[in-house]
């Protein structure tokens, strides 16, 4: 059983197919929480403005930042947790939170990224270039914890994830077309 957190860390980076199978049979949502404060807050600090902003907002953003972070992660798990049921595969929930929350450790490299921005002209190029590669690797990171975590061939896992998506679409053209006939009905 692989329960350290450093393990799992650099396993998630190099080894993430091999990692997240050890990691779905022993999860621990605790690590998963550090990472997610941990990634809420660092994206504040890259997108604060020291000018503008004073360090108390600072202060109240980081408890912000870690509180939304944790909740948007609770969340999003939750939601998934409830689609996995149509696939009849859930259960699985602390799992999934703990494959969730190291599949967004490549964020952490948009540190470094942000960096570049400052150079200007062709450092901001490289940076766009590097901030998809790691936007990119975190998607992938993340459709590998709900494959290995849900048990889903690649083609079920795009399902699992269309599902909520055809499923918004259609409430909001339902709710649209509503609106429009009540709108039509009681026009004169």
């Amino acid at each position: 059983m692989n329960s350290n957190f450093l393990e799992n860390f650099y396993g998630t980076l190099f080894t993430p197919d091999k990692t997240f199978s050890e990691m779905k049979n022993s999860p621990n949502p605790v690590h998963g929480i550090f990472i997610v404060v941990f990634v809420s807050v660092l994206n504040l600090l890259l997108n604060f403005k020291p000018i503008s902003s004073s360090y108390l907002w600072l202060t109240l953003g980081i408890f912000y930042s870690a509180f939304s972070g944790i909740f948007s992660w609770l969340f999003f798990a939750s939601f998934l947790e409830l689609i996995a049921k149509i696939f009849k595969q859930s259960g699985k929930l602390h799992s999934f939170l703990t494959l969730s929350a190291f599949a967004l450790l490549p964020w952490i490299f948009l540190a470094p990224v942000a960096l570049l921005k400052t150079g200007g002209g062709f450092e901001n190029f490289i940076a766009i270039i590097f901030g998809l590669a790691i936007w990119l690797w975190t998607t992938v990171l993340m459709i590998t914890a709900v494959i290995k975590t849900y048990e889903l061939s690649f083609t079920r896992t795009l399902a699992f994830f269309a599902v909520p998506f055809t499923g918004f679409i259609l409430a909001f053209n339902w709710l649209i077309g509503f609106f429009a006939t009540l709108g039509s009905i009681l026009s004169i």
